[in-house]
């Protein structure tokens, strides 16, 4: 190779562009990809004739109710929120989810919580001195409920919430237990996915009041991992649809305006480069000056080890914007370097400006497809079974607290595994195609002689060249990138059992396993 390092590549006379002489490439992957769609399609159906969507996306109460509709023993359609009771996300329906920051109309002293009224299994229950009204929280009847509790213990007649009849002994107790009992205090909450949450400055009230050192915190159970996932998706579907796409979209399109411009492409560039260090900087100290104060308050609501945990991770922010920062100067020549790749597409986007159309096409497909997905998704995780579990409550009356989650067999979690991964075959292949057809499009504007005689043109025939010819190579290299992101979620869902059986070297190998195929996925 030697005697040619100086000489320069000289174009034969008649070259004009990338080759038009092509042939349809990789029509195995097109066809397998063909396959998968009908295969989804067929699961979707049979989801939605079987499936019942309200079941996933309405809350479901501790006894096997969802709220908001007639599905269950009792019909809770004038009752569409949860409340929960405890950290197992075990909880009532309710009309509203409490709110006492309106001191008139609640008539508490603090406007975040009353910690003598109680919402239980079976109704609210108050100790003397209650300053909300009884019926302040209208809350389900759920007196026919084999499973409900009530502080009372029927029969010895002891209070099993307020052993002693004071509100200090309450945290404790049989009926609350921390945060893991069948009762819980009324606070000021807000509402989310029709979900009643405590806000921070109620929790933060109640520990003070109860003379608690944790607060409550949602366990591992309730919703199975289907539930959470499609749940989740469908019910944010407005948020997703519009920040993710909608701001993400809109966001692209401003940057890729600027980048037009070349008196504003280094500032751009190296304007991003720079905000991104100052936001890892900025991170890290928000998250240390939130230790300093968490450890500062009395009592003391967080635990030592999330403080110590918070205090970490400022310092490892820190250290991750000093790398960057020590990046972007052994970098700076490469960094050029790209800021010229960025400016010759830039002319290839003023001389074709029909290519911006590509990104929204794109999202078109990609919100097409969700629609479609979400749909089968959601119709499929409703296929599960309500299954009931019983925790041993500790104390002296040997009660088993109540609450359910679903199960799925194997049928339903199989399809669940697959239609998970059409979405990643389907959302790297969209991808592909518009990168396909960018790069074909920049290449021939690149090699082009005479760039004068090109326009929108070009553009309109790579499109087409891609879908007659390419579809395949794009169908076979977001497979090999889907399987990639399969075993990921594969490694994320391993990861979460051995949380459950607290095992560090496990938990350690799973990581690296995550980040090795993380590497190759990128």
């Amino acid at each position: 190779m030697g005697r040619y390092d100086n000489d320069k590549l000289v174009a034969p006379p008649d070259f004009d562009g990338p080759t038009g002489d092509r042939r349809c490439t990789d029509v195995l992957c097109s066809i397998l990809l063909l396959i998968a769609w009908g295969a989804m399609t067929a699961v979707g159906v049979y989801s939605i004739t079987n499936g019942d969507y309200r079941v996933v996306l309405h809350p479901l109460d501790y006894d096997g109710n969802i709220c908001g509709t007639d599905f269950g023993d009792i019909d809770m359609t004038e009752y569409p929120y949860l409340l929960y009771i405890n950290s197992y996300t075990g909880g009532v329906c309710v009309r509203e989810c409490p709110n006492l920051s309106n001191y008139s109309q609640a008539g508490v002293s603090d406007n975040l919580t009353d910690v003598r009224t109680l919402i239980t299994y079976d109704g609210i229950y108050q100790l003397e001195g209650a300053e909300l009204a009884p019926d302040f929280v209208q809350m389900a009847n759920y007196s026919t409920s084999n499973d409900r509790i009530n502080c009372i213990n029927e029969q010895n007649g002891k209070d099993m919430c307020y052993p002693d009849g004071t509100v200090e002994s309450s945290w404790e107790s049989e009926g609350i237990s921390k945060g893991f009992g069948w009762a819980y205090y009324v606070g000021d909450t807000y509402p989310w996915l029709q979900r009643c949450y405590l806000t921070d400055e109620a929790e933060q009230r109640i520990s003070e009041l109860v003379q608690a050192n944790t607060t409550m915190s949602f366990v591992d159970a309730g919703y199975d991992f289907w539930n959470d996932l499609y749940a989740d998706l469908w019910t944010a579907r407005s948020y997703v649809l519009g920040c993710g796409f909608g701001l993400g979209v809109g966001i692209s399109f401003i940057y890729i305006t600027l980048l037009r411009f070349p008196c504003l492409l280094n500032m751009v560039v190296w304007g991003s480069i720079f905000a991104t260090v100052g936001i890892f900087i900025a991170a890290g100290y928000y998250t240390t000056e939130q230790a300093k104060t968490w450890d500062a308050e009395v009592p003391q609501v967080w635990e030592d080890e999330s403080i110590t945990a918070a205090r970490i991770l400022g310092y490892v922010l820190w250290v991750l914007a000093g790398i960057f920062a020590f990046l972007m100067i052994c970098l700076r020549k490469q960094i050029q370097l790209a800021i010229g790749c960025v400016r010759q597409a830039s002319r290839a986007l003023n001389r074709m400006p029909s290519m911006i159309a590509v990104p929204v096409l794109q999202a078109l497909g990609l919100v097409a497809f969700m629609t479609a997905f979400l749909a089968y998704a959601v119709h499929l995780a409703s296929l599960g079974e309500v299954g009931k579990i019983e925790v041993p409550i500790p104390g002296e009356s040997g009660m088993e607290l109540t609450f359910r989650l679903f199960e799925f067999d194997d049928f339903v979690e199989n399809c669940a595994w697959y239609l998970l991964f059409c979405w990643f075959w389907t959302a790297n292949f969209i991808v592909a195609v518009g990168d396909m057809i960018i790069a074909m499009s920049v290449a021939k504007w690149y090699f082009t002689w005479d760039k004068k005689t090109l326009g929108c043109g070009i553009v309109a025939s790579c499109v087409r060249d891609t879908f007659r010819y390419h579809l395949g190579t794009c169908a076979y290299g977001s497979l090999i990138i889907a399987i990639v992101q399969y075993i990921r979620a594969i490694i994320a869902k391993i990861q979460k059992k051995i949380k459950e059986l607290d095992s560090s070297i496990a938990d350690a190998i799973m990581c690296c396993c995550q980040c090795i195929f993380w590497c190759f996925e990128n």
